[in-house]
């Protein structure tokens, strides 16, 4: 019971530390960087990775608060959320000054190449771009990964699972990318690793009642001491996207055998993800997977919380998927 307390304390307390600052100056501008969103979620990371959308750079932004590790924004009137995934030895006033500028970065781009100007719009890099062309581009490096934005080497994450290098020459200008074929072919211009549309504050949420071949769930479980992060969606190794608490996501994949897999942070905070998986057959009727956590308990080592949660990935029949999923709305 004493654990339970002082977790309850402990997770207040962070809740109060973080949204108690000050919004940050400006708290209306414009926002600085091409960023991805998967249509109220923008991770630090930006990744490219879970049928993104762009949201270009220099575009209107306000400030409307903050959440646990995360800036409430208006992105051109739409809410949306920017999470300090891997940032967070920035606070949060700090960490929301990377995202909205006061100056607007489309008016810098008018004085840029075309092709810099084009590559910025599609979440691109160029050979010969400037650090500053290079953020407007991809977003910052995250802190976790760079700890100096001074570094002649900024490692991302964009394209989830392949990590890249942007290597910058003497005079601060990208001279190469480092990783594998698909990343570089990606960042470079010169491959596809995902579709995206232009961000517009009429587009219609995709729904998730369409046909799909996999459909994946996740039931929420209403409990304080669950982890709120949210797990990321894999098919067959490769990431695919993240799967918010009462929410779908719809997978393609050909008929056959697929491997759906679910990985989530091991602990708040914490690098490194803990996995569960379920395997299925695609033979042209949807399948339905359902992702649930629940807390068993926690235990308290020093001055440290534990918690044990029970995590089940399993294939479930489309009526139960279906039920449950009305019960959270």
């Amino acid at each position: 019971m004493l654990a339970r307390v002082f977790a309850f304390a402990l997770l207040s307390a962070l809740c109060i530390s973080s949204r108690g600052q000050p919004l940050p100056e400006p708290a209306e501008g414009f926002l600085c960087c091409t960023m991805r969103t998967d249509g109220d979620w923008i991770s630090d990371a930006n990744y490219a990775d879970e049928r993104p959308t762009l949201v270009p750079a220099g575009t209107p932004i306000k400030a409307t608060g903050y959440g646990r590790y995360r800036v409430h924004v208006l992105i051109a009137g739409a809410k949306q959320a920017i999470g300090n995934d891997y940032s967070r030895k920035l606070d949060m006033a700090s960490f929301a000054r990377r995202y909205i500028v006061a100056e607007d970065p489309q008016v810098q781009q008018a004085a840029y190449p075309a092709e810099v100007r084009e590559a910025i719009r599609k979440g691109r890099l160029t050979l010969g771009m400037t650090r500053e062309q290079a953020i407007m581009a991809l977003g910052y490096p995250v802190m976790d990964l760079n700890p100096s934005l001074d570094a002649q080497r900024w490692r991302y994450e964009v394209t989830g699972g392949r990590p890249f290098v942007v290597v910058f020459s003497e005079d601060g200008r990208v001279s190469e990318v480092e990783g594998d074929a698909r990343a570089r072919g990606f960042v470079l211009g010169e491959g596809e690793w995902a579709t995206v549309t232009e961000w517009s504050e009429e587009q219609e949420p995709e729904t998730p009642e369409k046909a799909c071949a996999i459909n994946v769930y996740r039931v929420s479980t209403r409990n304080f001491m669950v982890d709120p992060e949210r797990p990321f969606v894999y098919l067959n190794g490769n990431r695919i996207g993240s799967l918010p608490a009462g929410e779908s996501y719809c997978l393609d994949a050909p008929p056959g055998k697929h491997v759906v897999s679910l990985r989530e942070a091991a602990f708040p905070g914490i690098p490194g993800f803990s996995e569960r998986e379920v395997e299925v057959v695609v033979d042209g009727a949807p399948v339905f997977v359902r992702y649930r956590k629940a807390f068993t308990g926690s235990t308290a080592i020093g001055t440290s919380i534990v918690k044990h949660s029970r995590i089940d990935v399993d294939r479930t029949s489309e009526a139960q998927w279906r039920e449950e999923r009305a019960a959270e709305r």
